[in-house]
């Protein structure tokens, strides 16, 4: 049973991964340079950080992220999908997975925004009474 699960969820995770790189990526890389992103609580900022590394990389094709980058891992990516995210050849330095690490840091945005731990600059205003009021005709 439990070699099923974690199959059933390594499987879950593949779709994800090929869903994201191959349709959600463009527009969500759109959405990225409109939106400003921010938490008041240092708690969240390696989330914050991982969407500046993500924006910093957004036209890149490569399959992981570069080695000189600072990447941040803990609250970013969850455990049951860390060695998902991570690359470890039989030579040389571990890799990190560009199009993972992006579902994973989008997961992790996606969580915060519910509990508004992060949210967008803006996005509390109402529309102004003067041009956005219902005309009535």
């Amino acid at each position: 049973m439990k070699a099923t699960n974690a199959a059933f969820a390594r499987s879950k995770r593949e779709v994800f991964k090929s869903s994201y790189s191959n349709h959600y990526r463009s527009g969500l890389m759109k959405l990225l340079e409109v939106l400003d992103f921010h938490s008041s609580n240092n708690r969240h900022k390696p989330v914050i950080e991982a969407l500046a590394l993500i924006e910093r990389h957004k036209d890149s094709a490569t399959t992981y992220l570069p080695l000189g980058e600072t990447i941040p891992m803990d609250g970013v990516v969850r455990k049951d999908w860390m060695e998902f995210a991570i690359f470890t050849p039989d030579k040389g330095p571990q890799r990190v997975m560009r199009t993972v690490y992006e579902a994973c840091v989008f997961q992790a945005l996606r969580d915060r925004l519910r509990c508004k731990e992060i949210w967008v600059v803006g996005a509390d205003k109402s529309p102004c009474r003067c041009c956005c009021r219902p005309t009535g005709r």
